[in-house]
């Protein structure tokens, strides 16, 4: 039989709590699976998702900084809020007629909001994201949800913020001298 396989990727990773974690719950629930890490630039990528689809076993990714976008184009498919976004954090290997088929997923905007409803707060009014990367986005996403009409965000250094979250008016800006405001995503 084939030995199951998934792996956290992410640039730097040493530091990740993912393997740990993973291969605890898969132990508690009996699932015999090896759960890794792969510390991968975005150059790098493009050959380990080759690799996924080439060896036996793997069934899925978790991804983290900095290759939320960068793994996009690289999937078959990316299903909801990802494709939206344009970012994921969640990598599935299907079964494919031709082979195995990769699926990409955000499950950050829910895990947001979850938090957010798990704390008992079911609404926002004038919520502050710290930072302006990917999971920028999702936060911003999720705060939609909760009700937000305006977000502020505080960025240390705007030539390292990523691209302005989508806006209800197609337009965000970012200061690194001053917190910028921009209406969440339709």
């Amino acid at each position: 039989m084939t030995a199951l396989r998934a792996a956290v990727l992410g640039h730097p990773i040493g530091h990740s709590k993912s393997p740990a974690l993973h291969r605890a719950a898969y132990g508690l629930l009996g699932i015999d699976l090896d759960y890794g890490a792969f510390d991968l630039t975005a150059e790098q990528l493009p050959a380990f998702a080759a690799r996924v689809r080439s060896e036996p076993g793997w069934r899925g990714l978790s991804v983290t900084m900095p290759l939320k976008a960068a793994f996009v184009p690289l999937v078959d498919r990316v299903e909801g809020l990802a494709a939206e976004l344009g970012v994921l954090n969640t990598v599935v290997v299907d079964a494919g007629p031709d082979g195995p088929v990769l699926i990409g997923y955000n499950t950050d905007v829910a895990g947001i909001t979850e938090a957010f409803r798990h704390a008992g707060l079911a609404r926002v009014a004038d919520p502050v994201v710290i930072g302006a990367g990917n999971t920028a986005l999702a936060a911003v996403a999720a705060l939609h949800q909760l009700g937000a009409q305006r977000i502020e965000f505080l960025v240390r250094n705007a030539s390292r913020s990523g691209r302005p979250p989508p806006s209800r008016t197609g337009s965000a800006s970012r200061s690194a001298s001053r917190p910028s405001r921009a209406a969440p995503p339709a």
